[in-house]
């Protein structure tokens, strides 16, 4: 069962990192998956394995905030970097998808506006 739910979601990462638009092009709200790195405005909402061996790096989900509407809110994991004209309102709180690697599941996220 482990076999086949690693390589479902080795297929999904696949078809989403061809798919997804080039962060230069995407539109305010677009998310898409990364690599270990998070283009500027934009903020990591969710991590998941590793897909760099040799870096560690970590699976990213990102979405860009940038130009998104004003009064907008999102829950980011906490080592994302909060984009100018966005804030903490809450936090930090407890998200599942942000543990790192098995890392500490203590509260490792934040709720961010631009309002």
């Amino acid at each position: 069962m482990r076999r086949i739910s690693a390589l479902l979601a080795a297929a999904v990462t696949s078809v989403a990192l061809l798919g997804s638009p080039a962060p230069a092009l995407a539109a305010p709200g677009d998310q898409q998956w990364s690599c270990g790195s998070v283009p500027s405005g934009w903020v990591v909402l969710a991590y998941a394995g590793i897909c760099n061996p040799s870096t560690r790096a970590s699976y990213l989900f990102i979405q860009q905030a940038e130009g998104m509407p004003a009064g907008s809110s999102l829950t980011v994991c906490q080592s994302s970097s909060i984009p100018a004209g966005w804030r903490i309102v809450y936090g930090p709180v407890h998200v599942g998808s942000c543990v790192v690697n098995w890392g500490s599941s203590s509260p490792n996220a934040y709720i961010i506006s631009n309002s």
